[in-house]
């Protein structure tokens, strides 16, 4: 047995189906001020992009509904709006689900056919490591929306899925993850899985995060390598595969950069120095 992954396959028939599944809570998942119809698009997005890092497109899904007592009918349409925008967008269709009484919660799983999964550790010395998009959106928009402002607004409350970019890269990357547990995280995933050292060495913020941080007193890298709730891709490849994957990313309109590459050994160093495995660890607590 491998590495653990985001996403599992498993043989049904003459396919080789791949399925994934994310539950989002309220209280611990959702932002200040995010309402109940951005929720369901999250719980959504959150699977799908799963699915997206692994070179797979999902085309069913299940989900599970529980919410509180005393839940009003348009709070409950309202969610299930944002489910079915979601869907739509990634070409979804769902095909049962349930609901029950409890904290709020939505629980998504999506199934998809693969020819054969991204692993998490597939990177090789030599190879280079990309991200798409930039980081220290969401967790800037989190610290904005947690003192009463909206920068960065679109990072936190409607996050989107590389999801064809995904698929299509499954032609070049040789290691691939979801970046939604934070960049730095993500990395030491990819490189932990592969036994490979991951040398970063440039710092991809976002646009307008590091004079956001700079005002707020922020540590820039924190927000970039450990605010998590990105729905980017983290990938190696070839550095041969260098020019075709810049040129497809342009076509797509989706922005992809190369931050690092792949070597001999272990680890994730950022500018020479290591680059401590922090961001989001399940079962409601954050390594520091």
């Amino acid at each position: 047995m491998g590495p653990p992954e985001d996403a599992g396959s498993f043989r049904a028939g003459g396919q080789v189906l791949a399925a994934c599944t994310d539950t989002l809570v309220l209280r611990t998942d959702a932002p200040p001020g995010m309402g109940p119809g951005e929720a369901g698009a999250k719980a959504v997005v959150a699977c799908v992009s799963d699915l997206a890092a692994k070179g797979v497109r999902p085309e069913f899904g299940t989900i599970s509904v529980s919410l509180p007592e005393g839940t009003t009918a348009s709070y409950a349409r309202r969610m299930a709006g944002g489910v079915g925008r979601a869907c739509r967008r990634y070409g979804v269709r769902m095909v049962a689900g349930d609901t029950g009484e409890g904290e709020a919660s939505v629980t998504i799983c999506l199934v998809g056919r693969t020819s054969g999964m991204i692993p998490r550790g597939g990177a090789r010395p030599g190879d280079d490591v990309y991200v798409t998009g930039p980081f220290g959106g969401a967790a800037a928009g989190l610290d904005s929306a947690m003192s009463g402002g909206s920068r960065f607004r679109r990072y936190v409350m409607a996050p989107a899925a590389r999801l064809e970019f995904g698929v299509w890269n499954a032609r070049y990357a040789t290691a691939a993850m979801d970046s939604s547990d934070g960049l730095a995280a993500t990395l030491h995933g990819i490189a932990g899985a592969s036994g490979v050292r991951i040398d970063v060495d440039d710092v991809p913020a976002a646009r307008g995060v590091a004079a956001y941080a700079g005002r707020r007193g922020l540590d820039l890298e924190r927000l970039v390598f450990q605010g998590g709730e990105e729905y980017e891709i983290v990938f190696t490849a070839p550095g041969s595969a260098g020019r075709s994957i810049r040129a497809g990313a342009s076509r797509m309109g989706v922005p992809v950069a190369r931050i690092g590459a792949a070597s001999r050994g272990s680890g994730v160093r950022l500018g020479g120095r290591p680059l401590a495995d922090r961001g989001w660890r399940h079962l409601g607590r954050r390594r520091r």
